[in-house]
């Protein structure tokens, strides 16, 4: 059995969690521990990982959040009226 969260991440706004994952990944670019970083803030410790290699690949932008509605992203990766 899990330990419940102090929160749950997923009910907090997008722009609040793309704070959380810039300062975060700052944090770990400036020597912090990742795993200390995360711990701090209750969350799954795969999070700042993946979190690390987007920035490292994208900068800030990587870490911005995306509204992914999947029924019209397929419609659009396969309309071919969408080309």
């Amino acid at each position: 059995m899990q330990a419940k969260r102090p929160f749950d991440a997923r009910k907090l706004s997008h722009s609040t969690l793309e704070e959380i994952r810039i300062r975060a990944v700052k944090q770990v670019e400036g020597g912090e521990s990742p795993e200390v970083v995360i711990a701090a803030l209750g969350m799954n410790p795969r999070n700042i990982y993946r979190w690390i290699v987007l920035y490292r690949k994208g900068g800030e932008a990587a870490l911005k959040a995306i509204n992914w509605l999947p029924s019209l992203c397929l419609r659009t990766a396969f309309d071919p009226k969408s080309e």
